[in-house]
């Protein structure tokens, strides 16, 4: 009896010990991941007001060098959604404002034909008279308008 405990025994230690083995763990000084908590008083990610949290639960001000704005989570004033953020490439023309949208068509480094990126929304209800991008049919647009969805 005492060798068929001794057995079981042995086996339970095994299996345990084992499955302690394929235990995810998380190395030290490596950090995989950020909640990004404020995108800060200017609104846009990726400037020196923003606030980040590590998984280590540490704020930190700023977008740590090691993150990636690409793979960041934005806090959301009404819950928690999840984004990948989409940087403009390097021949698209950036649009935080509603005074940049203005600027197409009117403004020569805005042209009617240039790729545009939406990186924040727009909120133009404050806004009276507001003429459409490339609303005559002598200029019309015929660029592009990519919205990140944030």
């Amino acid at each position: 009896m005492l060798k068929k405990t001794v057995i079981y025994g042995l086996i339970l230690l095994f299996t345990i010990f084992s499955l302690i083995q394929t235990v995810p763990s998380i190395e030290a000084g490596t950090q995989t991941g950020f909640i990004l908590a404020s995108a800060g008083k200017d609104g846009q990610i990726g400037t020196g007001d923003d606030i980040a949290a590590t998984e280590s639960e540490k704020a930190v001000k700023g977008i740590p060098a090691n993150m990636s704005t690409a793979d960041a989570v934005l806090s959301a004033a009404l819950g928690v959604q999840s984004k990948a953020l989409r940087q403009p490439n390097s021949d698209e023309i950036v649009i935080r404002k509603p005074e940049d949208l203005a600027k197409i068509g009117v403004d020569p480094n805005y042209p009617l034909n240039g790729k545009y990126i939406l990186m924040s929304d727009l909120d133009l209800s404050g806004y009276s008279n507001w003429v459409p991008v490339g609303s005559s049919p002598s200029t019309p647009f015929r660029g592009s308008l990519t919205a990140t969805g944030l």
